[in-house]
């Protein structure tokens, strides 16, 4: 699972939740989700 978190956020598709934060287990927004398949 963690390789797979690292290749999304090397890849562009996961930021993170800012100041050097990942909430994995946060669900994630309309925009957040938009902005993830958007990105596809």
């Amino acid at each position: 699972m963690e390789r797979r978190k690292s290749a999304a956020y090397n890849l562009g598709f996961i930021n993170g939740q800012g100041e050097n934060r990942f909430a994995p287990q946060s669900p994630a927004t309309r925009a957040e989700a938009a902005q993830m398949i958007a990105k596809l």
